[in-house]
């Protein structure tokens, strides 16, 4: 500090990048207390007050399951000795990492990313924010959670080592039991494992079921924390609706998956505990030719309550599932129900009728290929179009009514086409983001008037936890209306379905179909 009474006017203190890491200045014009006041509580406080050997950061992401990281390259903790490791016939496995993507504030000269925004991410990562452990192995953090974290090159800052989670972080939270598994909840780490709602990228097992508490809220003075302990085994669930354990207890069926999406479960035969399949309702599914038969287990299936599938068939002009037979046969040995579905190509050049007849003569054959009998009405779906806006604009028609307008003649010429030849209403997969983006600005037009009836709705509206007891679709989120229908038929209110039967394996659409509307969708 400057102390000197003789020194008159401003002083300018030179070299301070040569002054040690610790070094405080102080002024001794200003009040002492007051320095002293705020020099604790920078301190306390997370990315403000720091030695240039350890950093506070906000955790994005993890970029494998534990253990599961690259045998080789930067995936290793030390390429050399695992070099020798290997040459000597020794194994690498010990060298597995907790890698992980850290946003660390003064450092990066990117703002912290939106979970979803896997190119910021990148971003973030590329640009030294890539830090690993091979001795972490608790908990991933939550999306945003504070983190301790290092290098092992303070000097050059390379090498970035993952440290551990702060107090009140996710793994810390589960620790100290701070949310249940079916709890909703906010703040902190906890909510991941309730809701869902912090995004999470890292793929989480559910803590054990206990009351929230308010020591998992956000720090208010956030102090590094040893690195946790291995987290208590789940208790069972208590109601039942909750996320059930597995025959082992220490393996907890996980709550989000790795883009924080919420994963519906079933227990085995009791698909009714979900409130989306009432005695009203039908559940089902749909499989594509990223559904192997290996994975499929149609009895399996069947006992956990599934009794009908949609499944695809073609996309655009060509035959898009080529476990397609494998997986009509598996349905029908189980008394499955099925029906078959095309993905559209709506957004491609050219006159829309065209390519509506276009496509259309290859769904139809494949629809009739000889041993194909089919139980459910046909289904088109609708997520792609001509558009102005969007990641990926189509802007053949002009404007973006114009381009509407030509998705819309597309549309209605295909579900025509359908109904002359299978003599049944066809139905339209959608949900209100595409219909927002490629139906806009023609609710007045006839032609979308028409298409809500000449087709029903087979409508895509997934559970964000916002509600954790929503039991019905309602149209969209930011603007319900179902135009041009008047309701749904078959409401998809996942995309993250998993049996516990099947031990998690696989990924599942949930349909449910009320009950009400079976008639009118089966083939004739």
């Amino acid at each position: 500090m400057a102390d000197d009474a003789s020194l008159q006017g401003e002083f300018a203190l030179k070299n301070t990048l040569d002054f040690s890491d610790d070094v405080v200045l102080f002024d001794s014009t200003a009040n002492p207390i007051s320095f002293i006041k705020n020099v604790v509580a920078q301190s306390a406080t997370p990315n403000t007050f720091r030695t240039r050997k350890r950093f506070y950061g906000r955790f994005i992401t993890q970029l494998w399951d534990n253990g599961t990281a690259g045998k080789e390259g930067p995936g290793m903790w030390d390429d050399v000795l695992a070099a020798l490791k290997r040459a000597t016939g020794e194994s690498t496995q010990e060298m597995n990492l907790f890698v992980a993507i850290v946003h660390v504030e003064e450092l990066q000269s990117y703002p912290f990313p939106e979970a979803s925004d896997f190119d910021a991410i990148m971003k973030i990562a590329n640009n030294g924010g890539i830090f690993k452990s091979y001795v972490y192995n608790g908990l991933p953090p939550a999306y945003g959670d504070n983190v301790l974290v290092s290098f092992a090159d303070p000097a050059t800052r390379s090498e970035g080592v993952f440290e551990h989670p702060l107090v009140g972080g996710a793994a810390g939270g589960a620790a100290a039991g701070s949310i249940g598994a079916a709890g909703g909840g906010s703040g902190g780490g906890g909510a991941r494992f309730g809701s869902c709602k912090s995004s999470p990228r890292a793929k989480a097992k559910r803590p054990a079921a206990t009351t929230a508490t308010s020591a998992a809220a956000t720090p208010a003075a956030a102090t590094p924390a040893a690195a946790p302990a291995t987290p208590p085994a789940p208790q069972p669930a208590a109601a039942k609706n909750q996320t059930p354990d597995v025959a082992q207890p220490e393996t907890a069926l996980p709550r989000c998956t790795k883009k924080g999406k919420r994963i519906f479960w079933v227990r085995s035969g009791q698909a009714s505990d979900m409130p989306q399949i009432g005695p009203n309702r039908i559940f089902g599914t749909d499989w594509s030719g990223w559904n192997r038969i290996s994975r499929l287990p149609f009895d399996k299936i069947r006992a956990e309550g599934i009794e009908y599938s949609m499944i695809k068939l073609t996309q655009k002009t060509k035959n898009s599932n080529k476990f397609v037979e494998g997986q009509i046969s598996g349905a029908k040995s189980e008394g499955i129900l099925i029906g078959p579905y095309h993905f559209c190509g709506s957004q491609a050049k050219g006159d829309p009728e065209t390519l509506a007849k276009r496509e259309f003569a290859v769904f139809a054959r494949e629809i009739t290929k000889s041993g194909r009998h089919w139980d459910l009405a046909p289904a088109l779906d609708f997520e792609s179009g001509r558009c102005r806006t969007g990641k990926k604009p189509t802007p053949w028609a002009g404007s973006q009514t114009e381009c509407s307008r030509a998705n819309c003649i597309f549309y209605l010429k295909f579900c025509q086409l359908l109904f002359n030849e299978f003599k049944v209403k066809p139905m339209i997969y959608t949900a209100g983001w595409a219909r927002g983006a490629y139906m806009n600005g023609i609710k007045d037009w006839p032609e979308w008037k028409e298409i809500g009836q000449v087709s029903t709705l087979w409508w895509a509206e997934y559970d964000r936890t916002r509600d954790q007891s929503k039991t019905d679709a309602v149209g969209g989120r930011k603007n319900p209306y179902w135009d041009p229908w008047k309701g749904y038929d078959i409401w998809q209110f996942s995309g993250w379905g998993r049996f516990e039967s099947l031990g998690g394996k696989g990924k599942f659409d949930f349909n449910s179909m009320k009950k009400s509307s079976l008639s009118k969708l089966k083939m004739p």
